[in-house]
């Protein structure tokens, strides 16, 4: 039986990449699965905005700050914005392609850059900080509590690129 889905949802995706194994044969466990999955993600984007956010502002800070963050946005953007319920796409579209197109951005001083780029990731760690709220109150992960020593220890490993 597990091979039929698997065998539907390789079809199904080739069609319409959008279209996952999970909206195929969706089950308590999947979506339990995919909840705690784009938490973990919101969290640790979360935590890599306000670290950027942070490295920023500090006296000796240069471009390659951003870089452990832009890196995780392509991770986030390949995986985790899959998620999100289109509705919430937007806001995070926005600063995604912010992030993007970021280094390319010339006619300002890198010192405002830089400022712009810290208010920028101050105010998305704000954004993901209610969107984290919205998805911990989804009834699959109601008696589930964030696991913060794997998400830390997964943060870790995004910081240092892997």
């Amino acid at each position: 039986m597990e091979a039929t889905k698997e065998c539907v949802g390789i079809l199904a995706n080739a069609l319409d990449p959008a279209m996952g194994h999970y909206a195929l044969f969706e089950d308590d466990a999947a979506r339990t699965d995919q909840s705690e999955r784009l938490r973990k993600d919101l969290w640790i984007f979360r935590e890599m905005c306000r670290y950027t956010a942070h490295a920023l502002q500090q006296p000796d800070a240069t471009p390659d700050a951003a870089e452990p963050l832009r890196r995780y946005a392509t991770e986030f953007r390949d995986v985790g914005y899959q998620l999100l319920r289109h509705s919430d796409r937007e806001l995070f579209d926005r600063f995604l392609d912010l992030l993007e197109g970021w280094s390319g951005r010339r006619g300002e001083s890198t010192q405002i850059r830089l400022q712009r780029l810290r208010d920028d990731c101050q105010r998305f760690a704000e954004i993901l900080d209610r969107a984290l709220e919205v998805v911990s109150k989804r009834s699959e992960l109601h008696k589930i509590p964030i696991d913060e020593a794997s998400y830390r220890e997964a943060l870790a490993k995004v910081q240092k690129g892997r």
